[in-house]
């Protein structure tokens, strides 16, 4: 919509108040015919590519469309600065100069949008900032981040059962633990739990289920009946299922051929 808007009203301005031709219009239609063909392959990818469970569990949509909407705001701008260097400003390079204005009301237009795109520009800077700093706070809580601190990440196909262990219910209920520790143990059969409210027989039952248990972030039930139940007490790390309890380890142990 700001790309739409800001060409259209500045082939307007450019058109009906300066009597200037410019190409802004057609690049518009050009900018948005490329948003449609690039938004309809985006889609046939979630069709013909990504299966249905995965699909409709991916949240990355806008994130592969803002890709696209920040390249062509970029070509709108560059034609639009061109255009209106060609309407308001001498063409003439070697007559160039502060004063080198077409008339009074170039180059009042030309000195208040500058003036106001570079409080625009300012305030995008600082926010953008802002949001960098934001992220990169948040960005050291996340499971991806966790998982890198406590085990290496596997680079061969495998079939480990491993237990990923999350405090967060909600990055449980929608798959979200179950898919960072299957793409970062390169494994089928991650399983992502947050629920261990349980005796202790069926917990030793539900851990030994699995090969390992990956501990990422400090669980308090699981760290409770884990001391219940093995006598054991970890509050983050890549363990081990053994008959006797957790064994701490630094990687998957790899599958022999």
């Amino acid at each position: 919509m700001l790309i739409n808007a800001g060409l259209l009203i500045g082939w307007i301005v450019i058109t009906f108040l300066m009597h200037h031709k410019n190409p802004l219009l057609k690049t518009l239609f050009a900018i948005d015919v490329s948003f449609l063909i690039y938004y309809g392959s985006v889609f046939a990818m979630y069709l013909v590519s990504m299966p249905y469970a995965e699909a409709i569990q991916l949240d990355a949509l806008e994130r592969y469309l803002s890709s696209m909407v920040i390249l062509n705001l970029l070509l709108g701008a560059m034609v639009l600065a061109v255009v209106m260097d060609q309407a308001m400003f001498e063409q003439r390079i070697g007559r160039r100069g502060v004063r080198s204005f077409k008339n009074v009301f170039t180059k009042n237009l030309y000195q208040l949008t500058a003036l106001v795109l570079m409080i625009f520009s300012t305030i995008l800077m600082f926010s953008e900032i802002n949001g960098i700093e934001y992220n990169n706070t948040l960005g050291k809580e996340q499971l991806p981040v966790q998982l890198k601190q406590i085990a290496q990440p596997s680079m061969t196909y495998n079939h480990r059962k491993i237990l990923l262990v999350d405090p967060h219910t909600n990055d449980v209920n929608n798959y979200y633990a179950g898919y960072v520790g299957r793409y970062y143990f390169f494994s089928d059969k991650v399983v992502g739990q947050e629920n261990f409210m349980m005796d202790p027989a069926t917990f030793k039952k539900t851990v030994a289920a699995y090969q390992y248990v990956a501990l990422p972030e400090w669980h308090r039930t699981f760290t409770v009946m884990l001391q219940k139940t093995y006598h054991q007490s970890y509050k983050t790390g890549l363990y081990r299922v053994t008959s006797r309890g957790l064994r701490r380890v630094q990687k998957i142990t790899p599958v022999k051929n």
